[in-house]
């Protein structure tokens, strides 16, 4: 009677769980733009406007949608820019995920540390970029411990 008991109770559990996870609708949106656009990334493809064209289509299709962007979308796209020379996007789409998802402040506000230090070192000339480097090096172990 116990065993029954408790393999009742075991399918039971199992079937409200496995429900539950089928009920949920996505709430991002998915789309091969930004799936398309980071293997070109990642296997070191130089076009980024043809990058930066894909992550463009892929913002318009999660507001078409209503979905969001996936996490990190906004950061990706804020790298293609940086790599493209235009920093002042990249920045305001590295405020753009820290505010989608705050879960990323602590790795977003690194970056734009990072970000900043470089552009002030790049200005001072070449001596105080070794040292920001250096101080860099010093952050990354931090931040990963």
């Amino acid at each position: 009677m116990e065993f029954k008991l408790k393999f009742t109770g075991s399918l039971l559990l199992t079937g409200m769980l496995l429900s539950g996870c089928v009920n949920q609708e996505n709430q991002y949106c998915h789309d091969d733009s930004y799936t398309v656009s980071m293997y070109y990334y990642l296997r070191d493809e130089p076009d980024f406007l043809e990058q930066q064209k894909l992550m463009t289509d892929y913002f318009a299709k999660a507001e078409e949608s209503g979905k969001k962007v996936a996490p990190g979308a906004y950061a990706h796209y804020a790298m293609l820019m940086s790599k493209s020379g235009n920093e002042g996007e990249a920045l305001k789409y590295l405020e753009m995920e820290k505010s989608a998802y705050p879960d990323s402040a602590h790795y977003i506000d690194f970056l734009l540390t990072h970000a900043r230090q470089i552009k002030k070192a790049g200005s001072k000339g070449a001596e105080k970029k070794t040292a920001v480097q250096t101080d860099d090096s010093q952050q990354i172990k931090e931040y990963r411990q």
